[in-house]
């Protein structure tokens, strides 16, 4: 799986790296949940138990609900890759830039529009545990980076390096309860 997620009933979902979203149990029992879904990157599940996946080849956000239906959120997004609610209820979806979701109405706002030389591309992002940084994982040069951001999650500041990795493919960024940041590579 790309992405990830826990549902309320204690299972967990991912795509299976062909045409399926699936939810297995954590005793290994798989089940087939929705069909011929391609090419899915992260995801992030709401409060409703509706799912969000990040369709790639298509550059678009898709809302899966628990009985399965799909509708289309946004797209016009390129090679999307990384999503995720932020603390304000919205979506943050990482394409090479950095987008805010509106979930509902699917109104795109381009948050972070990373410089044009691609050593930085935007692959995944996260808040930090008072939500004053936004947390960029990229792709090429092992780059972790941050923004500063102001109550409204408004860029309050100029992206910079927060920490170099080894490697460069950053497909995900977890806080844990401490704030400490983990970065699978």
């Amino acid at each position: 799986y790309h992405g990830i997620a826990f549902s309320d009933e204690g299972k967990i979902i991912g795509w299976d790296g062909r045409q399926t979203l699936v939810k297995s149990s954590y005793d290994g029992d798989r089940e087939a949940w929705v069909p011929g879904i391609w090419n899915v990157e992260q995801i992030a599940l709401d409060a409703h138990g509706d799912l969000f996946i990040v369709k790639s080849d298509e550059g678009a956000v898709y809302r899966i609900t628990p009985d399965g239906g799909t509708s289309l959120v946004a797209n016009g997004l390129y090679w999307a890759y990384g999503v995720m609610f932020g603390p304000d209820g919205n979506l943050y979806v990482s394409d090479g830039n950095v987008w805010r979701i509106d979930p509902e109405t699917g109104e795109k706002t381009l948050m972070v529009e990373m410089p044009p030389n691609e050593a930085w591309l935007a692959h995944d992002v996260n808040f930090s545990l008072d939500s004053t940084t936004l947390y960029i994982g990229t792709v090429g040069q092992g780059e972790l980076l941050q923004l500063p951001l102001d109550h409204n999650l408004d860029p309050a500041g100029d992206v910079s390096v927060f920490t170099m990795l080894p490697g460069g493919w950053m497909d995900n960024i977890a806080v844990d309860a401490c704030g400490n940041l983990w970065v699978p590579e």
